[in-house]
């Protein structure tokens, strides 16, 4: 049996080199992994091996998948860019909560876990017309890349 590693990652304010929107306001700081333990800190393992906590803005906080797209860890809250082979661009966000929304005669049939959203316009008619919005589905059939999370502005 395979054990699932369990990593977070968190946005931490600070003199870093990144900048992110969080309720309408830009924080400037650094991404970090490591393990969860609160809704605002993230175990961080120092240079020297020690297990240091580093204190995140919770509603950045966003666990890994256990899913690499070309060798980039994609985490919850990651925007991806999907290519299909007709050479369409869609856009989705990670996210958590109920998926897989298919319908049978008596009742719905979906589960609880990691699945994408639309992020654009085409991409949400798109998923209106039946697109699977299941990772390993996108993921393992088109090309696709990490190209931001949520919090990134948006620049026109």
């Amino acid at each position: 049996m395979e054990i699932r590693e369990l990593i977070f990652r968190g946005f931490r304010p600070c003199d870093g080199p990144d900048t992110i929107v969080v309720d309408g306001e830009r924080v400037k700081g650094k991404w970090v992994e490591g393990y969860l333990w609160s809704k605002r800190t993230i175990g961080v393992t120092s240079p020297c091996g020690n297990l240091d906590e580093v204190v995140v803005l919770p509603s950045t906080v966003g666990q890994y998948i256990n899913v690499d797209c070309f060798g980039t860890k994609v985490f919850e809250h990651d925007v991806i860019a999907v290519e299909d082979e007709q050479g369409e661009i869609y856009r989705f966000c990670v996210a958590f909560g109920e998926c897989g929304g298919t319908k049978n005669v008596k009742h719905k049939v979906g589960y609880m876990g990691f699945h994408f959203e639309a992020r654009d316009e085409e991409t949400k008619v798109c998923m209106k017309y039946g697109a699977r919005d299941d990772v390993l589905y996108w993921l393992n059939a088109y090309n696709c890349e990490v190209i931001g999370t949520i919090f990134d502005e948006v620049t026109p």
